[in-house]
Order: structure tokens, then sequence, then C-alpha cells
């Protein structure tokens, strides 16, 4: 895989995150009437922490693409850190509208292969930290 490419798979994944939680929040209001009201109870309850949490996350998540996108050494294991996290359950059971659900498990692919990617192929060459050749002492 080429840099390119590579920056390419990134720009879809982060259009794919976006648009994933575009449509999940306006795919909701067709939620039959139990869900919906579930839904809101869920997010009428969750504390202060979880927001602080979120945050976080989404800070981490913005820094991660970008560092992946300019290819900081940094960014690999952020990423890695942010999509573990994402898997620890912090709430209840969470009920998304089918096309929310297919591409929140399309995201998962994406980040899954971003990973592989940014880890096994030729493109982790230019996650390496460039170090400053030291002069030979007089």
């Amino acid at each position: 895989m080429t840099p390119g490419l590579f920056r390419y798979v990134v720009i879809g994944f982060f259009g794919l995150v976006i648009a994933s939680q575009f449509i999940h929040a306006v795919a909701l209001n067709g939620l039959p009437v139990d869900l919906l009201d579930y839904v809101r109870a869920q997010n009428a309850s969750q504390s202060t922490l979880l927001d602080v949490i979120a945050l976080l996350y989404i800070g981490g998540f913005f820094a991660s693409m970008y560092g992946l996108y300019q290819f900081r050494p940094w960014s690999r294991t952020l990423f890695l850190a942010l999509l573990v996290l994402s898997a620890v359950p912090l709430t209840g059971p969470v009920v998304m509208a089918p096309i929310g659900a297919f591409l929140n498990d399309m995201t998962s692919i994406l980040a899954g292969a971003l990973i592989a990617i940014a880890y096994w192929s030729p493109v982790k060459t230019r996650f390496r930290v460039e170090t400053p050749a030291v002069p030979p002492p007089d």
C-alpha cells in the first residue's frame, strides 16, 4: 500500500465515522416508540463523568486521525488505544436503527484495516521517528 492510498483510507474512515454518527442520530426517530423512549431515558440518565470521557475520546479521535494522516509515530498507538477503549462497555445496552448498526460495523472493519496497514504493511516505515545523525567527535 502506498502512503497516498493509506491517507485516502484514513479520510474514508473519518468520513464514515462522521456519517455513521449523523445517520444514527437521524434514524433514531424511525424506531418504535418503546425503543425510542428507552434511548431517551438512557441519554437523560448519563452522568457527567461519561460526558467528560466522551469529550476526551472525541479529542483523542481527532488527534489520532490527524496523526495517522501525517504519519506521526504516536498516532498508531493512540488510535489502537482508543479502539480498545471503545470496546469497554461504559453504559447499558445500546439501541440503534439498522442502518446505524450497519455503518457502525463498517467503521469497525475499516478501523481494523487501518491498524493492520499501519502496523504490518510497508507504510509502517513512514511512522518511524527520524533520529538526527550525530556528527562524529573531533
